[in-house]
């Protein structure tokens, strides 16, 4: 096995066991660890679709730090607010299916637009095992500033990961 074909069954071999975690072994989700609660800054960088969203759609944001860890959130426009969390688990960097839900407080939030009024806002994305990640609310429009208590709840499959309370007061 000293040849080129020797070499390149090699190289397959150690290439096979490199993946193999990914491809053959099963996905354990363990839990959550929150990495930080609070407030945040980001730079737009596009939009994706997410048909269960207030807005239909999810700001991408690029260069996200948070400035302030706390849970008290001022209603104001621009104001954005939300988690940054490591998926716990095995195998390291599988691709896990999440969902992000919002639950707005009564009497929830009313687009003027059309009328519609929304108690909660979901999101589906997923999340690579042991690779941070945030997930958080934008303020964009005065008619989402509404005070009370706002819930981020975090779910893989029926098991629910993560339950955050943010208390969004009138500054």
């Amino acid at each position: 096995m000293a040849g080129p074909v020797g070499i390149a069954i090699l190289a397959f071999a150690v290439l096979m066991a490199a993946v193999r975690p990914s491809l053959g072994q099963a996905v354990r989700v363990d839990r959550i660890e929150l990495l930080d609660v609070g407030l945040y800054r980001g730079e737009r960088a596009g939009q994706m679709g997410a048909p269960g969203s207030v807005a239909g759609n999810i700001n991408r944001l690029t260069s996200v730090t948070f400035y302030e860890r706390t849970t008290r959130v001022p209603a104001r426009t621009g104001v954005r607010f939300g988690v940054r969390f490591d998926l716990i688990g095995e195998p390291a960097r599988a691709v896990v299916p999440l969902r992000a839900i919002w639950r707005f407080p009564a009497p929830g939030l009313r687009d003027p637009r059309g009328g519609k009024v929304y108690t909660e806002s979901i999101e589906d994305f997923s999340s690579p095992i042991g690779e941070p990640r945030q997930r958080g609310y934008g303020f964009d429009n005065d008619w989402e500033l509404v005070p009370g208590d706002w819930t981020l709840e975090i779910l893989h499959g029926q098991s629910r990961l993560l339950t955050q309370t943010f208390t969004v007061y009138r500054p």
